[in-house]
């Protein structure tokens, strides 16, 4: 039995073989540019928490990380940090 290739609206090209694999397209994660990032963490610093940025090594992927004192929350995307950060801003 041969590959089918077909193409999907989120995932680009998605090919599957007799033993079940799929390969599809991963899309570039959204990184904000140097301003936004400094707002951001302007706008925790005046929440009393610290924004940090993080980028691993292996796939150069970022996380976020807005700690207070001894707890922190790791996120894995941009949007993400916005909405904590509106959370935040409105209990306030």
């Amino acid at each position: 039995m041969t590959a089918e290739k077909r193409e999907t609206p989120l995932a680009g090209e998605v090919s599957q073989t007799t033993n079940q694999t799929t390969n599809a397209q991963i899309f570039a994660q959204f990184v904000p540019d140097h301003k936004a990032l400094e707002t951001a963490r302007a706008r925790f610093l005046l929440l009393g928490r610290t924004l940090t940025v993080s980028r691993r090594a292996g796939d150069g992927l970022h996380t976020w990380a807005i700690c207070r004192w001894n707890q922190c929350r790791h996120l894995s995307h941009w949007n993400d940090v916005l909405a904590l950060l509106t959370q935040l801003e409105d209990a306030r």
